[in-house]
């Protein structure tokens, strides 16, 4: 879940949503490709990709931003090249991690 990449915003991070020119720009009107929307199919992406801008995630408001982060957290039953699909299980233990 990184930031731009070549003209295609991914997710950002909760203090750098996929359109922001800087930390904490929350209320950014750009709107920017991305494949947040894709998240949602993971493990599986189809290259969903959507012009996206701050109406997505709350005009400015931090705490929708997060929400809407942290739902695109990937949440799905069973692994994939040994990492858990089920992301949130690491929030819990990071020493879940294998790598």
């Amino acid at each position: 879940m990184t930031r731009l990449r070549r003209g295609r915003a991914q997710l950002g991070d909760v203090h750098f949503p996929p359109n922001a020119d800087t930390d904490y720009d929350y209320n950014n009107p750009r709107k920017v490709l991305s494949n947040c929307y894709d998240w949602y199919n993971f493990p599986v992406f189809k290259n969903d990709i959507r012009e996206v801008n701050a109406d997505e995630w709350g005009n400015g408001d931090m705490r929708i931003l997060h929400k809407w982060w942290l739902n695109h957290l990937p949440k799905v039953a069973g692994r994939t090249s040994g990492v858990v699909n089920n992301w949130w299980q690491y929030t819990i233990d990071p020493n879940l991690v294998n790598l």
